[in-house]
């Protein structure tokens, strides 16, 4: 039989850093599960989007109390601003939290990375739209990027051009 300190260890789930994090995540499960469902619900009701996609704290799993729900739809045409920002609203009010509602079709290319890289998609329609959708998102970026890098070049050549000329 083990002393009762060793026997403490087994059980107590925050003695176990492996097991607190589990017993932790099991508290989170259920609460996330629910709203999830509710969002799911509404924004097909309203928006009758193609995809629904959740990121940010939420889809990483490292939620506060504090955290606002991150949330991007995927329509067959860009929504509305008004429209999105109702639903935002009325999300908030149905689930008691701040709700960051974005239209993906009308978003910065810097954000669409964002949701496609660290995502849960909540519902999809069609598989095949989503990934055309990313993949021109990926394409929108890659564009961005290699601009940039042509005006940041011909910038740092005036810069170092006006640097060296300056006596």
């Amino acid at each position: 039989m083990l002393p009762k300190i060793l026997n403490h260890e087994r059980t107590n789930p925050f003695c176990n850093r492996e097991k607190r994090v589990k017993f932790i995540n099991m508290k989170k499960e259920p609460m996330v599960s629910f709203n999830l469902q509710s969002i799911k619900e509404y924004l097909i009701t309203r928006l009758q989007p193609e995809v629904i996609y959740l990121f940010g704290s939420y889809a990483s799993g490292s939620i506060k109390p504090e955290s606002d729900i991150d949330l991007a739809v995927l329509g067959e045409s860009i929504y509305s601003k008004k429209n999105i920002f109702e639903s935002a609203l009325d999300l908030g009010v149905i689930l008691n939290r701040d709700v960051h509602l974005i239209d993906f079709q009308n978003t910065l290319p810097s954000l669409k990375i964002q949701i496609i890289s660290k995502h849960k998609i909540l519902f999809c329609k069609n598989h095949e739209n989503r990934l055309f959708y990313e993949m021109n998102a990926l394409k929108e970026y890659q564009k961005l990027n290699e601009e940039r890098e042509i005006v940041l070049k011909s910038k740092l050549k005036d810069f170092q051009w006006k640097l060296f000329s300056i006596k």
